[in-house]
């Protein structure tokens, strides 16, 4: 049944591939919607879990670090986006551009840029998770991701906080 899962994670990874590819070229773009995210969350994590159950005790907690630091950022992100929605009284499922690579697209940065650094955050995360797992427990892990990338949240969110800012005041200093 591993074979399978490997033929499975293949032709994922394979699908993923060719949707860096698009979106890293600015010149082209391609979405992949809900149902495409929700399907490659659902395929992540199972195999994640199956995973997990076949695996030795000896690498349970470097193989649980990883596959955390892996789908940390966009739930991390997610769960930022449904709270900012329901403070302001809209659906969690309200469509908007509050996710984390459209606040970066707006601080003027270029897709390619922003697909690179998201990349870049979640390889040097799941790369220090991983070396922290070996050294501490599970907890001081797991508060190092949720910490990092909450302080990248925050920080990502002030900054767009200040571009709105200056926008009014371009605006304001035009008409008056």
């Amino acid at each position: 049944q591993l074979w399978a899962l490997s033929l499975v994670c293949v032709s994922v990874s394979g699908g993923l591939w060719a949707f860096l590819k698009y979106n890293i070229n600015d010149r082209y773009k391609v979405f992949m919607g809900d149902s495409g995210s929700l399907f490659l969350s659902f395929v992540l994590v199972s195999c994640s879990i199956y995973v997990m159950d076949k695996t030795s005790l000896t690498y349970h907690k470097p193989m649980a670090s990883g596959i955390m630091a892996l789908i940390a950022l966009p739930l991390i992100d997610a769960l930022r986006v449904f709270a900012g929605r329901i403070k302001k009284g809209k659906s969690p499922f309200f469509a908007d551009k509050s996710h984390i690579h459209h606040v970066l697209l707006t601080i003027e940065a270029k897709h390619k840029k922003v697909s690179i650094m998201l990349l870049g955050m979640s390889i040097m995360t799941m790369t220090t998770a991983l070396i922290l797992a070996y050294f501490y427990s599970m907890v001081v892990v797991i508060f190092w991701v949720v910490m990092v990338f909450s302080l990248i949240m925050y920080i990502v969110s002030m900054i767009d906080g200040m571009h709105k800012h200056r926008a009014i005041l371009a605006k304001q200093e035009t008409t008056s």
